[in-house]
Order: structure tokens, then C-alpha cells, then sequence
């Protein structure tokens, strides 16, 4: 599972850098239906869903916090797990890679 000590810890010195983001109370946002899913979560709830192995899920973010160790369970739950990267070649992105709105326009292409 994730989160924890660690995760609040590391979280907390990242929001350090932001002088704009105002503070919060993350469990009350959780609670509340307001904070992201972990991609456990997701692939747990496409599971109830009925979504089985055969689903191919495209993953539209940048980096997810915790890297690929977090994206475990849910690449288990449906191996059939695609990003930007590994249906274009770095070639095919390039002329892409430095705009970020072109880059979330491919994602919502997908």
C-alpha cells in the first residue's frame, strides 16, 4: 500500500518549493472525494468494474510519484499498460517533447 510516513515526508519538502500552493489538510481533501487515485487504487476499482487483463490502459500523466515501484500492481493487473513512450519512439516524440501542450494534446489523442 501506499503513502505513509515517507510519502508525507517527501511530499511535504517537494510543497516547500511551491510558495504559492497554499496548505491543506490532504486527509480531509481524500475524504472528501477530492485527491487522485494511487494507481493501486485504480487498478482495484477497474478490477470491481469487471475490466479484465485483456483492458489496455493508457497512462496520461507525466512522471507518477513513486515511479515505477508504485506503477507495480497496477502493470500487473493489466500488462497490457501503455505510456507515450512506449508507443512512439523518442523520434516520433521529439518534435513534441518540448511543448507541453502538444504533449497533452497527443495524450488526449490517444
Amino acid at each position: 500500500m501506499v503513502g505513509g510516513e515517507k510519502e508525507r515526508i517527501e511530499l511535504g519538502e517537494i510543497r516547500k518549493r511551491w510558495k504559492t500552493l497554499h496548505t491543506r489538510n490532504p486527509d480531509k481533501v481524500r475524504r472528501h472525494g477530492r485527491c487522485s487515485l494511487t494507481p493501486e487504487e485504480i487498478g482495484l476499482m477497474l478490477r470491481a468494474l469487471g475490466f479484465g487483463s485483456d483492458v489496455h490502459l493508457y497512462v496520461a500523466s507525466g512522471e507518477v510519484y513513486g515511479g515505477e515501484e508504485i506503477l507495480a500492481l497496477l502493470k500487473a493487473l493489466f500488462p497490457n499498460f501503455h505510456l507515450k513512450e512506449t508507443i512512439a519512439s523518442k523520434k516520433e516524440l521529439a518534435p513534441f517533447s518540448s511543448f507541453s501542450s502538444r504533449m497533452a494534446a497527443l495524450d488526449f489523442i490517444v
